[in-house]
């Protein structure tokens, strides 16, 4: 029986020494490129919501990467509010069967639903006045636009 088990404990060793070996290696290289993928991520976006076509030029780098954090911000909050709604919705009712709703889970109800609607509200117009005033950018805002009342209509009435 001790035949059978010391190979899995050879293999669990060497397992272990190879992660101790190669982590810091990893981990370190791992550092490095993380700021790299976030910066590209957020300038593509960037690129494509402002919807120009010319390549990015290294003038133009920072508007996009700007752009794309006002994109992601776009994107992160209306989401965030509305799926955090939509859940406590489903835990305690939606406004399809508010009827049925007892009085004392009334108040809840609709001002989760209200609230997250009202932060995504907030949150949208906020980020628009930045996009346009601050820093001057005339964002493509037809998706964004879609998207906003999509989220927000279903931050009111759940997936019932």
């Amino acid at each position: 029986m001790g035949l059978k088990i010391y190979p899995k404990i050879i293999k669990a060793f060497l397992i272990r020494d190879w992660q101790r070996r190669w982590s810091y290696k990893l981990n370190f290289t791992a550092m490095l490129l993380y700021p790299i993928v976030w910066v590209s991520v957020f300038a593509l976006m960037g690129r494509f919501a402002e919807g120009s076509t010319e390549d990015l030029v290294p003038g133009g780098f920072a508007t996009y990467i700007v752009t794309g954090i006002i994109t992601w911000r776009f994107i992160r909050v209306g989401f965030f509010d509305a799926s955090w709604s939509i859940r406590w919705e489903q835990h305690i009712g939606t406004f399809k069967n508010i009827y049925m709703i007892p009085h004392h889970l009334l108040v809840p109800v609709t001002s989760t639903a209200l609230s997250g609607f009202t932060v995504s509200l907030l949150n949208f117009a906020e980020m628009w006045v930045v996009a346009e005033f601050v820093f001057d950018i005339s964002l493509n805002m037809t998706i964004f636009s879609f998207l906003f009342l999509v989220l927000a209509w279903m931050s009111i009435i759940g997936f019932g």
